[in-house]
């Protein structure tokens, strides 16, 4: 094989790795400085009177479970994989209204181990173990 048909292959090979990068970044471009407002909870309406939230943040994802705040780190790997590493919790107590507790615990397992997203218009769903679901509609 000559020298600059091998070249060429290294320069093919080279741009090929460079733009699928570009489409891995470009997905995780697409959740950075958004904001959610969490609609459906494994198909359950969320409780009247809760507000559960989601940001996402140069690397950063933040929001309220209802009564607590949580926040920490998420990656975007490949086109639709989500990892969210160490996601911390406030742990105040709430009362109101009936439930709340048990709905914002149920949130934040889902949210740890959420393991793939899905955008599409102006709505981001998240499956986690088990196939839980998460939908969100963009925050206003």
């Amino acid at each position: 094989m000559s020298r600059k048909l091998m070249m060429g292959m290294l320069m093919t090979l080279a741009l090929a790795a460079l733009l699928a990068a570009c489409g891995k970044s470009g997905t995780s471009a697409n959740l950075d400085g958004t904001e959610w407002v969490l609609q459906s909870l494994n198909g359950l309406s969320p409780l009247l009177g809760t507000r559960v939230t989601l940001a996402f943040e140069g690397g950063q994802a933040s929001g309220s479970a209802g009564c607590n705040s949580y926040f920490g780190a998420y990656r975007v790997e490949g086109q639709d994989g989500l990892i969210f590493d160490a996601i911390a919790n406030t742990e105040m107590a709430c009362l109101e209204p009936a439930g709340i507790m048990e709905q914002e615990t149920q949130y934040l397992e889902i949210l740890r181990g959420a393991s793939s997203f899905r955008l599409s218009d102006g709505e981001l769903e998240m499956t986690g173990t088990g196939g839980a679901v998460l939908v969100y509609s963009r925050a206003q």
